[in-house]
């Protein structure tokens, strides 16, 4: 008798996952975050001394895959399989997985040429700290890269698409995944500023590589974790660099990427009004 009253509970469950998906994957990812995701950074911070720059994924695990979490719970709620080659590279544009690492790195030390700091210093950075440098885009695209993308991109951007038309679910995920990181939004506005410019830059880029290449979750983690990893590298030379010089070269590669963003949404503008018909675990975008 409890077995069938669970059994039934359970099928309610999965009822309203079906019923309201969209706002079952928010609610769970939010909950996941701010439940779990910060309490656990918050331990981590204060009980483990991890070397950097280790210690900012780890604190940082649990947040990060939370949109992934919610994902698959949809997933699983609707009988879908995820399927593995979406994690792979496409052979057809594997020039890309490379290529796109290196441009993003290019443009920060342009950013950060142009806010004041010395090409030499840059340079000599670069070449003795290059294991870190090599360390935080792995990180990047492994941990914050597949952990977010198989949310926001790989699930949360097709089913908005599936009910709205692009260019309203593009301004939808952008909103969700911008509340997401609620605490920045109460940082200094010399700080709020770039991030808003690049988050909403990469929104759109992100939103037209699924367009253009498809579905595919490891070539949305290499461009997430491809324009975090040159910020969080230099967020760690304060030592060597002037926080000031570094806020500098922020917030110019936030007017880089917000104008690539713009140029991405203006060569979308006659798939604004269409919707996804494909299968959400589909390769075709």
């Amino acid at each position: 008798m409890e077995l069938t009253e669970e059994h039934s509970k359970s099928q309610k469950r999965v009822e309203i996952l079906k019923k309201y998906p969209i706002l079952s994957f928010i609610i769970i990812a939010f909950i996941l975050t701010y439940g779990l995701g910060i309490p656990f950074n918050m331990w981590v911070s204060q009980n483990l001394n991890i070397p950097n720059p280790f210690d900012i994924y780890l604190s940082r695990l649990i947040t990060v895959i939370s949109p992934g979490i919610s994902a698959v719970i949809l997933m699983w709620s609707n009988k879908e399989k995820i399927e593995l080659k979406r994690f792979f590279p496409k052979s057809e544009s594997i020039h890309f997985y490379f290529l796109i690492p290196f441009l993003t790195l290019i443009i920060s030390i342009i950013s950060l040429i142009s806010g004041g700091t010395s090409a030499d210093l840059i340079t000599t950075i670069v070449l003795k700290n290059w294991e870190q440098l090599f360390f935080h885009l792995i990180l990047q695209i492994l941990i914050i890269g597949i952990g977010e993308e198989l949310g926001w991109r790989g699930w949360l951007l097709p089913n908005l698409n599936k009910k709205y038309t692009l260019i309203k679910a593009i301004f939808l995920v952008l909103i969700i995944w911008t509340l997401w990181h609620f605490p920045i939004l109460y940082q200094k506005s010399e700080i709020l500023l770039p991030w808003l410019l690049i988050i909403t830059g990469a929104t759109v880029i992100l939103t037209w590589i699924w367009k253009n290449f498809g579905n595919n979750i490891l070539l949305f983690a290499v461009v997430h974790g491809s324009i975090n990893y040159p910020q969080f590298f230099w967020d760690n030379q304060t030592n060597n660099i002037d926080s000031q010089l570094i806020l500098n070269g922020w917030t110019i590669s936030g007017y880089i990427y917000f104008t690539i963003g713009i140029i991405a949404l203006i060569s979308m503008h006659k798939v604004f009004k269409t919707k996804y018909k494909t299968n959400t675990v589909g390769n075709n975008g």
